[in-house]
């Protein structure tokens, strides 16, 4: 009888040595992610569909300052632009238009 552990298919690697520690950070992850607000989830959204993840700080505390609505529709007016038209990257220009949002606010 032949050891499945040494078989020439698995190229020497034990099939049964499965990393518990990944499988338990996983099911954690997603523990976690049950108890987020609805501020820590648009954040993300944002950080993630703007390829600015680095930046999740930036994306939370405006999601606490602004209205969803706002973000939201900011969100869309960067996304429609091309590519090619914006300077840095997406994060960036979302941060200038809600700097741009509080200049025109407070000169009133």
């Amino acid at each position: 009888m032949t050891d499945i552990r040494n078989d020439n298919d698995t190229n020497g690697k034990d099939i049964f040595n499965i990393d518990r520690n990944n499988i338990d950070n996983d099911n954690q992850n997603e523990f976690n992610s049950l108890f987020l607000t609805r501020e820590e989830l648009l954040g993300r959204d944002l950080a993630a569909g703007l390829d600015d993840e680095e930046n999740l700080r930036f994306y939370l505390s405006v999601c606490r300052k602004y209205p969803e609505e706002f973000l939201r529709k900011t969100y869309s007016q960067v996304k429609q632009i091309p590519e090619k038209k914006i300077k840095k990257s997406r994060g960036a220009l979302f941060n200038y238009l809600i700097q741009k949002h509080d200049k025109n606010n407070n000169r009133s």
